[in-house]
């Protein structure tokens, strides 16, 4: 589902225990949204996989 922004909703189903580490990492990072939360880990994910590429 496309938004206003051009973004695309995604629904993805994760485990509990990934859940919970997402929500300590909120809070660390003191991040407003576990959406955001989640955002910000898969571009540093695929970022760090850019640089592993190179």
């Amino acid at each position: 589902m496309a938004t206003k922004q051009g973004s695309t909703s995604a629904l993805v189903m994760l485990p509990n225990d990934l859940i919970e580490r997402i929500k300590d990492y909120k809070t660390t990072h003191k991040i407003r949204t576990r959406n955001d939360a989640i955002r910000s880990l898969i571009k540093k994910g695929l970022e760090a996989d850019l640089e592993e590429d190179s």
